[in-house]
């Protein structure tokens, strides 16, 4: 239960009972719950030597949640997975889940656009799970990591481009994860500035020389 947030002991008369009350203190349904079964409850005869089940239940952290929408996902998809959750670490400020399936393509869509509609439902619902708002990464087969390293390297030449034309340059379209990036890269250099404009699903970057 390492990691996990608001943690207790609860009792009941048997471990589905103890395991309910505690699930409902917390404000999670029952299979939104982490639960480590302390001891098994002993009904006794005639209510004599009966003794209490108790179980320690807790709320995912947000990569546990995250982890456990994903496998039900893939239970209902047909698609067999592996699911690797990193917590927040100093590079990284947040959660990433890493999924690895026997097919990718399903998951990631054109040009990521499955996976970022992935990313932004699994965390809002594990952000729920987990009464938590950490930021949370989903990668599927490598293919965030490759996009964010492709997406800095063309960030950063459109910027040296306009540093060296004086003159605008406006990318291509893409999703708000990926604009996100291209902003982040720029943010600190001088002479520069970054704008999304235009209507989704057509918004875009421009990467403006400062005058």
């Amino acid at each position: 239960m390492a990691g996990n947030e608001c943690e207790a002991v609860f009792v009941g008369r048997t471990v589905q009972e103890a395991v309910a009350n505690g699930a409902a203190r917390l404000g999670v349904r029952v299979d939104e719950a982490n639960v480590e079964i302390l001891e098994e409850g002993v009904r006794g005869w005639l209510g004599f030597r009966a003794r209490e089940a108790r179980v320690r239940v807790g709320r995912l952290t947000k990569g546990a949640a995250a982890e456990r929408l994903l496998r039900r996902l893939a239970e209902l998809m047909g698609s067999t997975v592996d699911v690797k959750i990193e917590g927040p670490s100093g590079e990284r400020p947040g959660w990433l889940v890493s999924v690895a399936s026997d097919d990718p393509a399903q998951w990631i869509g054109r040009r990521g656009q499955t996976l970022d509609a992935l990313r932004v439902w699994c965390d809002a619902a594990a952000t729920r799970m987990a009464a938590s708002r950490e930021r949370l990464a989903v990668d599927v087969a490598g293919y965030r990591e490759r996009r964010e390293s492709a997406l800095r390297f063309a960030a950063k030449r459109a910027g040296d481009q306009v540093r060296r034309s004086g003159r605008e340059v406006e990318l291509e379209a893409m999703g708000a994860a990926d604009r996100r990036v291209v902003h982040m890269t720029l943010q600190n250099v001088e002479g520069i500035r970054t704008e999304s404009v235009g209507e989704e699903p057509f918004r875009r970057v421009v990467i403006r020389p400062v005058v």
